[in-house]
C-alpha cells in the first residue's frame, strides 16, 4: 500500500484520491491474491495466526503514520477507528467481486465512498477537543 498518500486526507479536494488510491491498491492483483490467502486461513490455524501477527503489524504502521500526519487528532479515539472502517468496508467489499462481479462491487464502493467522506470531514474538518 506504498501507493496511498494519507497526507492527502488533510485537504478535502484530495480525500475523495486517497480513498479511490486505497480502493485501487486493495483491488490491485497482489491485493486479490492476498485475500486469498486470508480467505486460506478459515481452515488453517497456523495461517490464521501468522496473518494475525501481520495484520497487527500493519495496523500499528497505519496508526503510527496516520498520527503523525495529524498529531491533533492522534488521540481522538474516533481517528483510529474511521481508518478501520474503511480499510475493513474495502476488504468486505473486495471479497464480493467473485460473487457480484467488479463491475457491481465498483458500483457499490462508489455509494458508500461519500459515507466515509463525510466521516472524514466530520472527524479531520472540526478542531480537536
Amino acid at each position: 500500500m506504498q501507493h496511498i498518500d494519507l497526507a492527502g486526507l488533510r485537504s478535502p479536494t484530495h480525500r475523495e484520491a486517497v480513498l479511490d488510491q486505497a480502493w485501487a491498491e486493495f483491488t490491485s492483483p497482489p491485493a486479490i491474491a492476498a485475500m486469498h490467502v486470508w480467505v486460506a486461513a478459515w481452515d488453517q490455524p497456523d495461517l490464521a495466526a501468522t496473518l494475525e501477527r501481520l495484520e497487527r503489524g500493519v495496523s500499528t504502521v497505519l496508526a503510527a503514520a496516520a498520527g503523525t500526519m495529524f498529531p491533533d487528532h492522534s488521540e481522538n479515539p474516533e481517528f483510529p477507528v474511521l481508518l478501520d472502517v474503511t480499510v475493513s468496508l474495502i476488504r468486505g467489499l473486495v471479497l464480493a467481486i467473485p460473487i457480484s462481479g467488479r463491475d457491481a462491487v465498483d458500483q457499490r464502493w462508489g455509494s458508500m465512498k461519500p459515507l466515509l467522506l463525510r466521516a472524514a470531514a466530520d472527524l479531520l474538518d472540526d478542531p480537536p477537543a
